[in-house]
Formats: structure tokens, sequence, C-alpha cells
């Protein structure tokens, strides 16, 4: 048994083989600090001193790529209620599919006025029959009119003209209609 030094500094005291062991194991564990542990402050310290240096060093470029960034965010969040409205549309839609059956406005017969001859007699005409396809397309030609007859709609007036469009394009594609004039090719296939 030796004579060593115990962990308070001063004392020496004779130590059997078990507590010998456990000493140096004290010591080991002391002295053998994890590096995370020895250099986690200092190394954290450079790291945020190269970042702070490298963003004062280009601060206009992150400044100028901030904007363009923040602009971006900003189209996003913009956009939501556009999007997120056309789901409503879908919903709407769906509900009034659900709920009332979707014939067209347009009636299916049109009694056309008499013809008058030269004689002065009149002659009536046979009442004129239309598809359904036909019915369709008349009702998308009078929403037609009707939006161009008024180009300063409120807010409303423009969701109601979308939702009527959308209504009449997803009947005329699900009774296997060609398109109108009345709709653009990007308003037939956005539908």
């Amino acid at each position: 048994m030796a004579l060593t030094l115990m962990p308070d500094g001063k004392t020496f005291k004779k130590l059997n083989r078990t507590q010998e062991k456990a000493l140096k194991n004290y010591y080991k564990r002391i002295h053998d600090k994890p590096l995370t542990e020895t250099l986690g402050l200092p190394f954290g310290l450079m790291v945020l001193g190269g970042i702070g240096a490298l963003a004062y060093i280009f601060k206009e470029e992150i400044k100028k790529a901030f904007d363009e960034q923040e602009k971006a965010l900003v189209d996003w969040i913009k956009a939501i209620p556009e999007e997120a409205g056309g789901l409503v549309a879908d919903v709407i839609i769906k509900a009034e599919d659900t709920l009332f059956p979707q014939n067209p406005i347009n009636p299916e017969f049109v009694q056309l006025p008499p013809i008058v001859n030269r004689d002065g007699t009149t002659t009536e005409r046979p009442p004129t029959q239309f598809t359904r396809c036909q019915r369709w397309e008349l009702d998308a030609a009078d929403w037609l009119a009707l939006v161009q007859a008024n180009p300063d709609m409120s807010k409303t007036e423009t969701t109601i003209a979308a939702l009527t469009a959308a209504r009449i394009i997803k009947n005329m594609k699900k009774e296997g209609c060609p398109r109108p004039s009345a709709f653009s090719q990007a308003q037939w296939d956005d539908i």
C-alpha cells in the first residue's frame, strides 16, 4: 500500500487496492472530460462569431435576398384565399348538386312570335325545342352577356359570377356537351 494524496489536496493516507483503483478512476474522469464539455462553449462562440462576421460582410446581399423572399412570402400568403376560394367553390357546387336538381335556366321549348304575312294575316310558328346542351349553351351566353354588361362588379358579384360559370361548365362536361364560345379554353379546362 502506498501513500496517496486524497482529493481534498492536503491529506496523505494509506489506501487498499480497491480504494486506490477508485481514486484513479476519479482522477481519470476529472481529467478526461468529453470534447463537447471542454470545447462546447468556445466552439459555439467561434461559430456564432463566424456567422456574425459573414452576416456583416454580406449584409447587403442578405438584405436583398431577404427582401425578395419576403415579397415571395407575402405573395404566397395573399394567394391562399384564392386557393381556398377554389376549395370553397367546389364544396358549394357539390352541395348544390346534392340539394337541387341541375337543370339549365333556359326553357326546353321556346315559342317564337307569329309570322305576319303580306296580306296581313298571321301564321303561328311551332314551338322550337332545344337539347340540354343547347340550353346550357344559352345559359353560358346569358352569363357572358351579364358579365360583360357589368365590368365594375363587386367582389360578391364576381364570386357569384364565378360560381355560376363553374356550375354551367361542370354540368356541360357531365352531360358531354362541347365547349361553348362563351367560355375560354382556360376556363373550360380549369373546372
